[in-house]
């Protein structure tokens, strides 16, 4: 017990250290934005009718010279695919129908994959049909954000504000991954990207050989091809209000943590550098509220736990507030404290049941 505050200490300063890290990789980022270049929009959508009904329109109407928009249909059993039909008028918009998916072969990927096949541009960005798109330019800026080593772009992809505690951890989980990924990648040190504002040349996916190694893993879309094939000198990351894509929250704890369940699942495909990592960040975060616990049960200084604590909050809400500036999001800061509590517990139970989850759903 008597080197529990030493070892309160140390994760304290690898926390700051990496938060400091995090910060410095976003509050140096600069958009260099480049010539708007040709772009093939790719949607997969399975049983998404209201969704698309939102979601196609503001897609044809991005401010964009050339573009198209590609909606793959797997096999809905709703008004999908009708829905579908009565847009086709639209010279920018094609529709695919997929009828069956290989065996061994996850549903989505193998959407995803003949969207792009489809595609009459070099330039592929994604999104989910369940996304809300904020500005026309979106398209314009992603896809002005290839350079001449550029083969990915990664976006930033929040959720839509609710009323609830719920809503309050969804959107402070997805700045928290969306700081991780977005900072590490300006820092050369790109490991995932969200497949709601996701980029890369159809040239290079077939380079790649698609999704060939990863294709029967259920999820893994996005994150796994990023994880896999993204090095820093062929990646850039792009974000700012209007690039800024908003996603429907879910509405329960349960589904939520289904939800988020799966996705942790794909973490242990993930580069041993990118666990390593990841794993020391959000296990010396559990460990701070661990020691502090702790601490207090053994009557240290209370102060003392604050003083640390506090420290750590300060430099949390500071990475926070640089990607928010950035982004043109709000959020309200002061829920931190027991948003922060709560994170370090979905860690705990959303990453350890991740570990032996194994998803059969669509996406």
């Amino acid at each position: 017990m008597e080197h529990l505050p030493l070892l309160f200490l140390i994760v304290i300063i690898i926390q700051i250290g990496y938060l400091f890290i995090f910060d410095l990789g976003l509050f140096f980022y600069r958009s260099q934005q480049g010539k708007v270049r040709p772009v093939s929009i790719v949607v997969a959508a399975r049983n998404e009718l209201k969704n698309l009904q939102s979601l196609v329109p503001a897609l044809l109407s991005q401010d964009h010279p050339e573009f198209e928009v590609i909606i793959v249909d797997d096999q809905s059993t709703d008004d999908t695919l009708k829905y579908l039909e009565t847009m086709k008028g639209n010279d920018s918009l094609k529709v695919l129908s997929i009828q069956g998916t290989p065996d061994n072969v996850n549903r989505k990927k193998y959407a995803v994959q003949k969207g792009i096949e489809q595609a009459s541009n070099d330039i592929i960005l994604l999104t989910d049909a369940d996304c809300r798109i904020k500005s026309d330019q979106w398209a314009a800026i992603m896809s002005s954000s290839y350079h001449d080593h550029t083969e990915i772009v990664i976006g930033i992809s929040t959720y839509l504000k609710r009323k609830g505690l719920l809503n309050r951890f969804i959107r402070y989980e997805t700045l928290m991954t969306a700081l991780q990924y977005l900072s590490l990648a300006s820092l050369k040190i790109p490991y995932m990207g969200i497949g709601r504002n996701l980029s890369y040349k159809k040239s290079f996916f077939i380079r790649q050989k698609g999704f060939e190694g990863i294709e029967s893993i259920n999820g893994g879309d996005d994150d796994l091809f990023v994880n896999k094939n993204a090095t820093g000198r062929t990646t850039n990351i792009s974000f700012s209000p209007n690039t800024l894509v908003l996603s429907v929250p879910k509405t329960s704890w349960t589904a939520y943590f289904g939800q988020k369940r799966r996705h942790l699942a794909i973490g242990k495909y993930y580069k041993i550098r990118d666990k390593l990592i990841l794993g020391a960040f959000h296990l010396t975060a559990i460990l701070v509220w661990l020691l502090a616990i702790l601490l207090a049960f053994t009557g240290f200084d209370p102060y003392i736990i604050l003083i640390g604590l506090g420290a750590r909050w300060w430099f949390l809400m500071l990475t926070l507030d640089t990607i928010l500036k950035k982004t043109g999001e709000q959020f309200e800061i002061g829920y931190i404290y027991i948003l922060d509590f709560l994170y370090s517990l979905y860690y705990i139970t959303a990453g350890f049941a991740g570990l032996f989850f194994k998803n059969d759903r669509w996406n």
